[in-house]
């Protein structure tokens, strides 16, 4: 048996990939080792113990992992907890991996060893321990991506999105043993008690070595700087001669330019040991087969991948993009990892611990935070730095609106100077964003043909409008104002408009009938049930043409307009707000729109419109800035 002494130091763990959770973990070892004497070759044929042989593999039977290659434009999102979806990402970002290191998490920590193993074997480590023959079937979902090739977290159009019949991987190991077989692996180097496994395994032990009188000196300094339990000791490391010829064997495959994965080092990464230390160093990570894996940090900095049993979190590795912000879209260098990623990508980010909504579609989200054209004025979310100061009407005429009494040049040169009047007073980081509020469906007092009581604007002159409007760098918002039909009905007839991305939709509870009522006799209502079949509907529509975050309003001036508003479902693809729209005495306005904002969800933004004629002393810019909570969108009819 060849020995090795060596010093704990949990700066190993930063070398390898890691996800540690309850019933399985990750260190992949992506690293190279060259210039070192050897007498291994690269050789063909039937591995020594008689295993399976792969092509390429050594006389002592060791061959590279192969990392898993995603097509581009794809990605994979591993849903699931944090206790089995590091076995998902294995899964999905190994291919073949003809040796397996591995480490027993209840014989003691020994990461830093089995990752030193890893490296010098170009091998993965499968951390096992607990129910780890048996961990939960991850859930996978699928979805496609834009080509990131050459998209910039800048662009000003939209990529093109994949097919939606893009192949992707799935995900259906549910053991360790599993695991080794779709892989290949045919020597598993353990340390510790090894998975259940057909492969053959080589017993590797690590003991606590005696430290001699020459290390008396250096153990006292060690122990006066490192008090506590995360101190390193020295261990010997019992390497079986066969692993001693794997490794031999592959120094010389690295010294020859064999296929082992290409590396590049990464910028520095921080993670947090097994036994609960620090480690910061640089990792090694390929750059041209691996997929990208995007993780989300918590709020204490380390990866998101917890366990029930220990608080191990370690960088994940080979290569990786992290965001640390609630909402992916607002993170520069995760916008440029995954628009540079060469290939696909895998989100592994369990769903106990993303942001809210925890049901959400993350994975488009993330497409979009790389890919997705930027808003006006930049950026691809919508609030809380930004507030929009819009016209309300119909190009038709001033009888329903400001916007109506110009042409439209005229109105986009009236707004932009409204809007000049309110910079500034929401502080130094708020950019106000002038904008248009079109009606394109509108009330109508006689039933028409279809008996709706709606009438719909014609297509091409809201088009030539919104046109206009975004030449000038303006927002748009069409409103319906839908009679006697739904809301979504109205919506879906406008879907060419709404897939631009300046381009965002508002309901008129006000105007929506039930079959016995006729308008200006009752009040129209809306329920929750039909605002949600609109917001998922809506949703869809930015997640399949790969667009920034879009505005939805529910216009508001009595709480009976929108029923069981707590039921409202949030949608990370729109922003979604209530916009007050009462008109009268000031005192009055104020007290309705106190009552509105009483109540949530929490998720909603808030909206408030000045009347030129209706009410009694039109209110200031800088008083309109003094409502509380600050209105996001401030429209003017």
């Amino acid at each position: 048996m060849a020995r090795r002494n060596q010093r704990r130091a949990s700066s190993g763990v930063a070398l390898v990939v890691g996800l540690v959770v309850l019933a399985v973990g990750i260190v992949w070892g992506a690293g190279r080792l060259s210039g070192s004497d050897s007498s291994g070759g690269i050789l063909s044929g039937a591995s020594d113990d008689g295993g399976a042989a792969t092509e390429g593999a050594a006389a002592s039977g060791w061959a590279p992992m192969t990392p898993a290659t995603l097509a581009a434009g794809t990605h994979v999102d591993l849903g699931g907890t944090s206790d089995d979806v590091a076995l998902a990402t294995l899964a999905v970002t190994v291919a073949e991996a003809p040796v397996v290191v591995t480490v027993d998490e209840s014989s003691g920590p020994r990461f830093d060893e089995a990752a030193t193993l890893a490296s010098q074997l170009v091998a993965p480590v499968v951390i096992v321990g607990g129910d780890a023959a048996t961990p939960a079937d991850p859930t996978t979902a699928t979805a496609t991506e834009p080509d990131a090739s050459s998209a910039s977290p800048a662009a000003t159009t939209s990529a093109e999105p994949a097919s939606s019949d893009t192949p992707a991987p799935t995900v259906s190991v549910t053991g360790v043993d599993e695991l080794l077989t779709q892989w290949g692996t045919s020597r598993v180097v353990a340390i510790g008690a090894p998975p259940s496994t057909t492969a053959q395994v080589h017993a590797v032990t690590v003991t606590a070595a005696t430290p001699t009188a020459g290390d008396a000196a250096s153990a006292s300094e060690d122990a006066d700087a490192e008090s506590d339990d995360t101190a390193t000791s020295d261990v010997i490391v019992d390497i079986p001669d066969e692993v001693t010829r794997m490794i031999e064997d592959a120094t010389a495959a690295s010294a020859a330019g064999a296929s082992s994965p290409s590396a590049t080092p990464s910028a520095a990464a921080s993670a947090t040991a097994s036994d609960g230390a620090s480690a910061t160093a640089a990792t090694t990570t390929s750059t041209t087969t691996s997929p990208l894996i995007v993780v989300r940090n918590d709020e204490g900095g380390t990866v998101a991948m917890r366990s029930d049993v220990t608080a191990t979190s370690v960088t994940v590795g080979a290569p990786t993009a992290v965001w640390t912000d609630d909402d992916p879209r607002r993170d520069d260098e995760l916008r440029a990892a995954v628009a540079a990623a060469p290939a696909g990508w895998v989100l592994a980010v369990p769903t106990d611990v993303r942001p809210a909504p925890t049901d959400a579609d993350w994975g488009s989200v993330v497409v979009a935070a790389a890919t997705a054209p930027e808003l006006p004025g930049g950026g691809l979310v919508l609030f809380p730095d930004r507030v929009f100061v819009a016209s309300y009407g119909n190009p038709s005429g001033p009888a329903l609106g400001v916007m109506g009494e110009r042409d439209a040049a005229g109105s986009i040169a009236f707004i932009e100077d409204l809007a000049a009047e309110y910079d500034g007073l929401f502080g130094p980081d708020v950019q106000v964003q002038p904008a248009f509020e079109i009606i394109a469906t509108i009330a109508s007092a006689s039933a028409g043909e279809d008996g709706q009581y709606s009438r719909r604007e014609d297509i091409d002159l809201l088009t030539e409008w919104v046109d206009a409007a975004t030449e000038a760098g303006l927002y748009v918002v069409l409103d319906l104002q839908p009679g006697r039909i739904d809301f979504l009905t109205q919506a879906m007839e406008i879907e060419e408009l709404l897939v631009r991305p300046n381009v965002g939709l508002a309901l008129d509870p006000e105007w929506r009938l039930k079959p016995d009522q006729v308008h200006l006799q009752q009040i129209g209502t809306v329920t929750t049930a039909e605002v949600n079949q609109v917001s998922e509907w809506l949703a869809g529509v930015v997640r399949d043409n790969n667009l920034p975050q879009k505005l939805l309003i529910i216009h508001n001036f009595r709480i009976s307009m929108l029923t069981d508003r707590q039921d409202l479902v949030d949608h990370p693809e729109l922003a979604t707000m209530v916009h007050v729209d009462g008109q009268g005495a000031q005192d009055d306005k104020d007290a309705t729109y106190a009552s509105i904002t009483s109540e949530g969800p929490d998720f909603l933004w808030w909206g408030w419109k000045n009347f030129y004629d209706e009410d009694v002393g039109l209110r200031s810019p800088e008083d309109t800035a003094d409502v509380e909570p600050q209105p996001n969108f401030i429209s003017y009819q």
